[in-house]
């Protein structure tokens, strides 16, 4: 997938997820929604890769932007990373 196409999928997921916060506080959307929305966006996050991986684990400690049970969500990018071989990282290293 390209770059641009990740980023867009990036930031269409999380401005949906912020404007449905703002609604959540104004009593005008469901936390049932809120939490399938916030699962989507993970979820979505773990098949754009490690780059979007750590903007995920950023935006789990973030409070101030989104109610708890969102950032609970969100933290499980921190534990449950995908396993990269050691024969990848051995030669990435050896090549630098």
């Amino acid at each position: 997938m390209q770059t641009v196409f990740r980023a867009k999928r990036f930031l269409v997921g999380l401005f949906r997820l912020l404007f449905a916060t703002k609604r959540y506080r104004e009593s005008r959307t469901s936390k049932e929604l809120l939490i399938e929305l916030a699962r989507n966006f993970r979820s979505t996050i773990e098949k754009l890769g490690p780059t979007y991986t750590k903007f995920g684990q950023i935006l789990s400690v973030r409070y101030d932007l989104f109610p708890e049970f969102v950032c609970r969500e969100l933290q499980h990018l921190l534990d449950r990373g995908e396993e990269i071989p050691f024969s990848y990282v051995k030669r990435a290293l050896e090549e630098s």
